[in-house]
């Protein structure tokens, strides 16, 4: 089964608050952080994302430095954890999105702020599925092994 929860790396309440009511809304489970540290040690204690969305230019920890350390990161976290993408959120432009190898190397891509929410859950739903689809998923299999049972009427 696909993973269906999200991790938001944020410093910026109200883009936040706004990205996690819209993924809540849209059936993902949804941790917050609001800086590359919080995330790290919320990394150790979740069940692993499939995603985390990332910003970049945050205090106490950026989103340079939360990537440089994610080697580390996976040694410490689950085999699930481990397999979560990073797709970073920024105002920056592309040419200094990608400062370090490590960031080129860890993140699958960028959305430039400010972005339109409805971009943010297609590229979200790429990498992670709804828990109500997710729940759901293994229905498929049963799809036309079912049989009707007559209603017997008294």
């Amino acid at each position: 089964m696909q993973c269906n929860s999200i991790l938001i790396v944020e410093d910026d309440p109200d883009i936040r608050e706004a990205i996690e009511l819209a993924l809540q809304d849209a059936g993902y489970f949804v941790f917050t952080a609001e800086h590359g540290g919080v995330a790290q040690e919320m990394l150790k204690k979740i069940p692993g994302p499939c995603l985390v969305l990332l910003d970049l230019m945050m205090p106490v920890m950026s989103g340079w430095e939360f990537v440089a350390q994610q080697t580390e990161l996976k040694k410490a976290v689950s085999a699930q954890a481990s397999t979560f993408q990073v797709v970073v959120l920024t105002a920056l432009p592309a040419g200094n999105v990608w400062q370090t190898a490590e960031l080129s190397n860890a993140a699958v891509g960028y959305i430039r702020k400010p972005f339109d929410l409805d971009q943010l859950l297609e590229i979200v739903a790429q990498y992670c599925k709804p828990a109500h689809l997710a729940n759901v998923a293994h229905l498929a299999d049963w799809t036309g092994k079912a049989k009707a049972t007559p209603l017997l009427r008294a």
